[in-house]
């Protein structure tokens, strides 16, 4: 299945998985930040992926890696 990520698809909380489907994460939200507000955190070991990330880089990152979510809202 082929998923094209938007930002109105960026929800804290929200489960992702890897383009294999072997690694799960999810999307965090720290609110103290301004603009870069949003991380992506290991459901497996909980390592912090990416941190201090826009809505659109997150989508740019996910649409270029595969990422699919784990139930589509």
């Amino acid at each position: 299945m082929k998923y094209v990520w938007e930002e109105q698809d960026i929800l804290p909380g929200r489960r992702v998985l890897s383009h294999n489907k072997t690694e799960e994460y999810i999307i965090s939200y720290n609110p103290s930040m301004d603009d870069f507000k949003y991380s992506l955190v290991s459901l497996k070991d909980g390592m912090i992926v990416s941190s201090n990330q826009k809505k659109s880089m997150l989508v740019k990152d996910f649409n270029e890696h595969s990422m699919l979510p784990c139930s589509i809202l």
